[in-house]
C-alpha cells in the first residue's frame, strides 16, 4: 500500500511539485482522495492503515515524501521544504499587502488555478507564523487580518 500510496501522490500533485517546488498535503485530503480514486472496488483503505504506509516511505527508500506534522497537531505528507516555502510566500504576500485576510491569502497563494494549498495548511502556517512571532494578527468585526511583526520580535 505504501508504495501505491507514494506513486498517487507523486503523479497526482506533479504539477504543484514542479510549480510550487514542493507537496504539502494533510493526511485528512490525501485519504479522501486517494480511497475516492484508488479504491474502488477493491476496499477502501482505514485512516490507520494510510498512517502506517505513510511512516514505512523511509524504511522503502521512498525518499521524496515524508510524513510530518505542523505545529504538533495537523499530520501530513510533504516534500523536501515545502512547509518553509508555503511560509516564506505567506510572508510575502503579508509584506506586499499588509492587512491581508485567510481570503486574501488563499487567492494570492492559489492565483495560478492550480488550487494547490488548502486553507488547513494556509490557517496552519499562519499559526505558526504567529507563534514564532513573525506575524502579528489584528482581530476586528470584520475578520482576522495578518501584518509583518517588525517591531516585537520573539
Amino acid at each position: 500500500i505504501a508504495r501505491e500510496i507514494y506513486g498517487f501522490v507523486m503523479t497526482e500533485f506533479k504539477e504543484q511539485k514542479e510549480k510550487e517546488g514542493g507537496i504539502l498535503v494533510t493526511m485528512v485530503d490525501l485519504y479522501a482522495m486517494y480511497n475516492k480514486a484508488m479504491r474502488i472496488g477493491t476496499g477502501l483503505i482505514s485512516p490507520q492503515e494510510m498512517k502506517d504506509a505513510c511512516e514505512r516511505f523511509v524504511q522503502l527508500g521512498l525518499s521524496g515524501l515524508q510524513l510530518t506534522k505542523i505545529n504538533k497537531r495537523v499530520l501530513c505528507i510533504s516534500s523536501g521544504r515545502s512547509f518553509e516555502f508555503v511560509k516564506g510566500k505567506i510572508i510575502t504576500i503579508v509584506e506586499v499587502t499588509p492587512g491581508a485576510d485567510l481570503l486574501q491569502l488563499t487567492q494570492r497563494l492559489n492565483d495560478n488555478g492550480s488550487n494547490s494549498w488548502t486553507i488547513v495548511i494556509i490557517m496552519e502556517v499562519l499559526q505558526n507564523c504567529i507563534n514564532e512571532g513573525e506575524l502579528l494578527i489584528d482581530e476586528q468585526i470584520s475578520g482576522i487580518h495578518y501584518y509583518i511583526n517588525s517591531d516585537w520580535k520573539i
